[in-house]
C-alpha cells in the first residue's frame, strides 16, 4: 500500500510520468520556510544567488528539514521505493510581470544517472498557477527516453545551460501542473516539462529536490555527493554529504561549497552541460 499516494496517483505516474496534486506541508510549516528565506534574502540585500539557489539543503537548515520532510519522503517512496538518496536541489523563484521562463527540458540530461529512476518533487511555498508561470508537462513523453537538444541560452531563460529540446510540442498535449501552497507535484527524470513567464503579482516560490534509489550509479569514473535521507545505502555510488548546522553558518557554507565545486567539477567532466551555470 502506497504512504501518502493513492494507487490512482502511482498509475499514473508510471503512466504519464507525472502526478499532481500531493498535499504536503501544513500552512505553519509554509510559513516559517518562506519567513527564512525572506528573511535571509532581505538580510543579504537581494534574492538567492545562483550558487545559494543550487544543492541549497546543504546551504539552510530549513530547506533540509522542507525537501526531507517526512511526507515528501513517503510520495517519493511510494514511486521508487526506501532506499532514498538525495542528488539535488534548484530553488525556482520567479519574479513577477517578468519575462523569466524555463525552456522545454528534460532533468536526466544534466545528471548522468542510470537507471533513469530519478524523482523530481516540485514543492510550492506559494500558489503555482497558469498565470504565474507553474510547471508544464508533455504526458508520456517519459516513455520516450532521452531526446537530442541543443544549448541556446537566452537572457530570459532560467535554465541557464539554455537547454532546447529538439522535438515539436504540440499545445494540446501539455498539461499545466498547477499547485496549492503547501503541495507538491512528483515527474519521472525523462518527463519533458517547462514552464511560462509569470504574469501574476507575486513572486512564485518553488524548491525542486531530486530523488534516486540508493541502486542507481552515475555514469563515469568520478562519484558526486549526494545525501542518503531514508533507508540504507548498500551500493556507496556517491560522496556522503553532511546536512547544515544552521541558515548559512560557516560550517555549512563550506560543506555546500565542496560539495557543489566536486558536483560541477564531475559533471563538466562528463561533458553534461554548462553546470557552472546551473542553478
Amino acid at each position: 500500500m502506497p504512504k501518502i499516494l493513492t494507487s490512482d496517483q502511482v498509475s499514473q505516474y508510471q503512466r504519464d510520468g507525472f502526478t499532481y496534486p500531493v498535499s504536503v506541508f501544513t500552512a505553519a510549516e509554509v510559513a516559517r520556510y518562506r519567513t527564512s528565506l525572506e528573511t535571509f534574502e532581505a538580510g543579504q540585500g537581494g534574492p538567492l544567488d545562483g550558487g545559494q539557489r543550487a544543492k541549497s539543503y546543504l546551504l539552510f537548515d530549513w530547506v533540509h528539514d522542507m525537501v526531507t520532510h517526512p511526507k515528501v519522503l513517503d510520495g517519493v517512496e511510494d514511486l521508487i521505493g526506501p532506499d532514498l538518496i538525495l542528488f539535488y536541489c534548484t530553488a525556482w523563484l520567479k519574479p513577477p510581470d517578468a519575462e523569466a521562463f524555463v525552456s522545454w527540458h528534460q532533468d536526466a540530461t544534466y545528471f548522468g544517472l542510470e537507471p533513469a529512476r530519478q524523482v523530481t518533487a516540485w514543492l510550492a511555498l506559494t500558489a503555482s498557477t497558469r498565470e504565474n508561470g507553474c510547471v508544464r508537462v508533455m504526458p508520456g513523453s517519459h516513455t520516450d527516453g532521452l531526446q537530442s537538444w541543443h544549448s541556446q541560452p537566452e537572457k530570459n531563460n532560467l535554465l541557464t545551460s539554455g537547454q532546447h529540446l529538439d522535438i515539436d510540442v504540440k499545445e494540446s498535449r501539455l498539461v499545466d501542473m498547477e499547485l496549492g501552497v503547501g503541495q507538491m507535484s512528483l515527474h519521472h527524470t525523462h518527463l519533458v516539462h517547462g514552464s511560462n513567464p509569470n504574469h501574476g503579482s507575486e513572486r512564485r516560490l518553488g524548491f525542486c529536490a531530486s530523488f534516486i534509489p540508493a541502486s542507481v550509479h552515475q555514469v563515469g569514473e568520478h562519484r558526486s555527493p549526494a545525501m542518503l535521507v531514508r533507508g540504507k545505502d548498500e551500493f556507496g555510488h556517491f560522496l556522503p554529504e553532511a546536512p547544515p548546522t544552521g541558515n548559512a553558518d560557516a560550517p555549512s557554507r563550506a560543506e555546500h561549497a565542496r560539495a557543489l565545486n566536486l558536483f560541477r567539477a564531475n559533471a563538466r567532466e562528463k561533458g553534461n552541460l554548462s553546470v557552472d551555470r546551473l542553478g
